[in-house]
């Protein structure tokens, strides 16, 4: 398997300094209309850059971004397994 870093750039933004927590939650949509966190690794991405980089996909009629192409492709292999309640994402 090829590390993430190698098959592509991410597109989510820098980390803000004024928060130290990282939101990990599974859900897509969190409120922030031009944010959402990538279901494989918590990452918070633009939508926007995710969309435009190709790094977007819909799964049973759900929208989902992703931060780069490695967790596009994890995801595209097995969804439910990072829709799974129980999964916890890690980077």
């Amino acid at each position: 398997m090829t590390a993430a870093w190698l098959v592509g750039p991410s597109v989510h933004p820098e980390p803000s300094s004024d928060s130290g927590s990282h939101d990990h939650g599974h859900h897509h949509d969190d409120g922030d209309s031009e944010s959402a966190v990538d279901p494989v690794c918590g990452m918070r991405v633009e939508r926007a850059n995710a969309t435009e980089s190709g790094l977007y996909r819909q799964y049973k009629g759900v929208d989902y971004y992703f931060c780069g192409k490695g967790c596009y492709l994890d995801f595209g292999d097995d969804p439910g397994r990072y829709l799974d309640p129980s999964y916890i994402p890690s980077m």
